[in-house]
């Protein structure tokens, strides 16, 4: 793939997340404006188990539901138990429902429903909600039943256990309580992608000279996964208020988190595969062939998970084949380090996908959060290493460039970093609208070389380039272009001859105060203003600052 393929197929990738994540916004926007559904809100305010005694109906024959049942083979269900003895205000019950609708009953009264009445804005589904079940203070004892209707008509239901009887208050603590590790992860993939895109600005804004881009793609996908996780979990509910719009977020998060991840593998490998590009465009269409079918109703993001789950294994597989080649191609440690976190990130997953498929929907996302969170720990580990290399190395190639364009005596830029500036202004086109050269000639420097010395010599031009520094280093840099001669070249500033004359010759003075051996500097200056894209003669000015230097060497032989 050439480099203009690279660009074009990086900037339909770009486009295309782009629109994906509007597309998204938009979606959940509506959801949250427009949509209606049960009161998720909870007040400030003892904890049971309800698991035991649940039972079904099936052609007049009961049949007892397990505490981990999980999926009944029915596509509309009505659950059985009865209540224990309570009194008061305030107790509820609370169950975890997936993508269900829901009807409570207590002795054939209805006391609660989900997503019978109130409809979602798009499609059918109905979210992965804790279902909060306010009781009648006069329940106990009483004959609970709940009716579980799976909305998309198939012959699967689930009712999990964790069924609890307590105080709004209690159950929510206990939410927050048992999802401490999901906020754990999600802290810290929130300061992991807020240190990578300030790591990244940083260097977008400094312009450095190595790599920037995985601290960007890195730093999308620690968001993404953070994302994906707190709306995958129970708690999320209670902190979005609506749980349609978090289950939204939960699959959209979760469709495209692979992209910047696959973006970040080829950008610290440094080298595109078209495997990944063909991955990245199924990603995207994915997601907005997903969302038309949702938007449209004729299917949701639960029916067609599976999908985008055969998309990340693919994913998954790819990026081993990848790194298995770049380890074979590059030695290098990082790749290695690479790979061992995919296998981490493999395991989880693989462990994960079959706790999704065989019903375990509480906690099917542990494993993938635990190799999510050892990957994303040593990919940023990677990240730093090769940056710190990337940068020393930089720092390495500046120090030598510097010297190859340094007069180590002066510390001043020698003659090659002049032509080069020469050049580069020649070059410029329209870039400077005024240059002014300023030429210097150390007078009677071979006399000081022949009756005191070179090491005499060697100081009263350090001298002399401290002197030019001093006065004129902040007009332009300064150049030792001869063993006696410098100049300074003046880009679009002001100068006042006259008065860096004076300046120029009270820095002489001070320093002849000083020292024994004595300054004399003969000092010329030529300088034009264009008006446009006329060529810079810089010969044309470089002549003319000889020329007035030597008119005022000769000026200053006549006053000696």
């Amino acid at each position: 793939m050439n480099s203009r393929e690279r660009t074009r197929s990086a900037g339909i990738v770009y486009i295309g997340c782009i629109i994906a994540g509007l597309t998204g916004a938009a979606v959940i926007l509506c959801t949250l404006i427009l949509g209606r559904g049960p009161d998720l809100r909870y007040s400030q305010g003892r904890s049971g188990g309800f698991d035991s005694g649940w039972y079904y109906m099936d052609d007049g024959r009961r049949v007892d539901v397990t505490e981990k049942a999980g999926r009944i083979g029915k596509a509309d269900v009505t659950v059985y138990n009865r209540l224990p003895e309570y009194s008061g205000d305030g107790m509820y019950m609370s169950f975890q429902n997936m993508y269900q609708a829901i009807e409570v009953l207590v002795d054939g009264e209805r006391i609660y429903q989900y997503g019978i009445e109130e409809k979602p804005v798009f499609g059918k589904m109905l979210g992965a909600v804790q279902c909060m079940v306010p009781l009648p203070r006069d329940g106990g004892g009483k004959e609970i039943q709940v009716r579980i209707i799976n909305v998309y008509g198939q012959e699967k239901i689930y009712f999990t256990g964790g069924i609890q009887l307590a105080p709004e208050e209690t159950i929510i603590y206990n939410t927050f309580r048992n999802n401490i590790d999901v906020f754990f992860f999600v802290v810290i993939m929130v300061f992991i992608g807020t240190a990578l895109m300030t790591v990244f600005f940083w260097f977008y804004v400094k312009k450095r000279g190595i790599s920037y881009q995985p601290f960007f793609h890195m730093g999308i996908f620690a968001f993404l996964s953070g994302i994906w996780v707190l709306t995958d979990s129970r708690a999320a509910q209670f902190i979005f208020q609506n749980a349609v719009g978090a289950c939204l977020l939960s699959h959209f998060s979760f469709m495209m988190f692979a992209v910047p991840l696959l973006n970040f593998i080829e950008s610290i490998c440094d080298r595109k595969s078209r495997a990944f590009t063909v991955l990245k465009y199924m990603f995207i269409l994915n997601f907005l062939i997903q969302v038309l079918l949702y938007l449209t109703g004729i299917s949701d993001f639960v029916r067609l998970l599976t999908v985008t789950h055969l998309l990340i294994g693919a994913a998954i597989v790819s990026m081993m084949v990848y790194s298995i080649r770049e380890m074979k191609r590059n030695k290098s440690g990082y790749i290695k380090g690479i790979m061992g976190a995919q296998v981490i990130l493999v395991v989880g997953a693989l462990v994960s996908f079959w706790g999704f498929f065989n019903g375990d929907m509480l906690h099917y996302t542990k494993a993938f959060r635990t190799g999510l969170m050892i990957f994303v720990l040593v990919l940023m580990w990677m990240t730093a290493r090769k940056t710190l290399d990337a940068e020393e190395e930089r720092l390495k190639t500046d120090f030598y460039k510097s010297l190859a364009y340094m007069d180590m005596m002066t510390k001043t830029k020698n003659r090659t970093a002049f032509e080069r500036e020469i050049e580069d202004i020649k070059g410029s086109g329209s870039r400077y609208r005024r240059i002014a050269v300023l030429l210097f000639d150390l007078n009677g420097l071979k006399t000081v070389n022949d009756t005191l010395g070179h090491l005499a010599g060697d100081k009263i031009i350090t001298g002399a380039a401290d002197c030019i520094k001093d006065v004129f280093g902040g007009l332009g840099d300064c150049y030792r272009i001869g063993g006696d001669e410098f100049t300074v070249i003046v880009k679009d500033k002001a100068v006042d001859e006259e008065k860096l004359r004076r300046c120029f010759a009270q820095a002489i003075k001070h320093y002849n105060e000083r020292e024994e051996i004595k300054l004399s500097i003969a000092f010329g200056a030529a300088g034009q203003e264009f008006t446009g894209k006329e060529p810079r003669d810089m010969e044309i000015l470089l002549k003319r600052a000889d020329e007035d230097m030597y008119k005022k060497k000769r000026e200053l032989k006549r006053k000696q």
